[in-house]
């Protein structure tokens, strides 16, 4: 009975019961010829990086090659994984794979610009690429679906990183921040707050220090665009990924004190309190689930940036040298320590 349910080898099995994968590629070599040519359109369509917006014509000849190859990519790629699966003992399978894999994520790098610039041109002017030039509009779908990001699309430089071949990566973005003259760090459109009813008054807050609360909280509500537009970034690549965001430090905006700012020898909470955000992709749960659960009991646990390396490598699941576990909050040997300010006070004693 038992013999009976043995899973057979792939060599025992009929012919006419396997995958006809040589309707695919007839053989190997034929493969290695559409490898080596999507490499070529991939090149070929990078050549368009600052030109899109240019005219119809190059927007269209752009569009062609990167239809080619999102075919070639699947074929080369669908191949490769099907020959894996045959025989998952097989390296010679689990190699072509990988390769397939690669050449992905390479041609991905190389045409990462694409995103950023289709954003870049004006609706109008798109409208107009398409009377002029009707074999585009076969294209139109693929195009919206950018566009529809456009709230997510980041700088170039990080897009290209994003996209690049190097399989391990740590990224880091240094954002201005909430400094003193708020209403300077962010755009016009992101100026949503104005009225002062709903700031109650003090002492210390009067009409002209109320206007100050509406420009910080604009300028927290632009940190929180760049933030998600970051993750929303990350989540579209794909993988295990996480992101962290963090600040160096708080602001009092006339919270407790005629105060705006911070004052290292006389701190109050407001000033030091941060925000500590972390996401992690589908996949980085589903890899660190056990993980993922020591992470959400450490909500509230209270912590400062101070043991943030150990804090980073925990986030990795790395180890380092000299390197402390009990000092990242969702290490299972996490111990909290006495916190202090600047100036030598204990947090806990100091003003809300």
């Amino acid at each position: 009975m038992e013999e009976n349910q043995k899973i057979p080898m792939r060599s025992q099995v009929k012919k006419e019961d396997t995958w006809a994968i040589e309707d695919m590629y007839a053989t190997v070599e034929d493969w290695e010829k559409d490898f080596a040519a999507a490499k070529k359109v991939a090149e070929e369509a990078a050549e368009y990086a600052g030109r899109l917006g240019e005219s119809a014509q190059a927007l269209y000849d752009w569009s062609v090659l990167t239809e080619k190859l999102d075919c070639m990519l699947s074929e080369i790629y669908g191949y490769a994984s099907r020959v894996k699966d045959q025989d998952t003992a097989d390296a010679a399978g689990q190699t072509l794979s990988a390769r397939a894999m690669g050449l992905y994520v390479e041609c991905s790098g190389l045409i990462s610009f694409a995103d950023p610039e289709i954003l870049s041109i004006p609706e109008e002017k798109l409208e107009a690429f398409y009377a002029e030039k009707p074999e585009l509009l076969k294209y139109r779908r693929s195009i919206n679906e950018v566009r529809r990001c456009k709230d997510h699309i980041l700088s170039p430089e990080l897009e290209k990183i994003l996209g690049s071949s190097v399989e391990r990566k740590a990224i880091f973005i240094h954002l201005m921040g909430s400094h003193l003259t708020y209403a300077l760090r962010y755009p016009p459109e992101f100026g949503v707050f104005s009225s002062t009813d709903d700031i109650p008054t003090k002492p210390w807050r009067t009409e002209s220090e109320k206007q100050y609360v509406n420009t910080y909280d604009n300028s927290i509500r632009y940190t929180d665009h760049i933030v998600s537009s970051v993750i929303n970034a990350v989540k579209r690549k794909g993988g295990d990924a996480f992101v962290v965001y963090f600040s160096d430090h708080g602001q009092e905006v006339y919270d407790t004190r005629p105060v705006r700012g911070q004052i290292a020898n006389d701190p109050s909470k407001h000033m030091l309190d941060i925000p500590f955000l972390c996401w992690f992709s589908p996949e980085y749960q589903r890899r660190n689930a056990e993980f993922m659960q020591r992470v959400k009991g450490a909500i509230h646990k209270p912590w400062m940036t101070s043991g943030f390396a150990d804090a980073a490598a925990e986030l990795a699941r790395l180890s380092f040298g000299g390197g402390k576990p009990e000092k990242a909050p969702f290490s299972a040997s996490y111990e909290p320590w006495v916190r202090y300010a600047p100036n030598g006070s204990r947090y806990d004693s100091l003003d809300k």
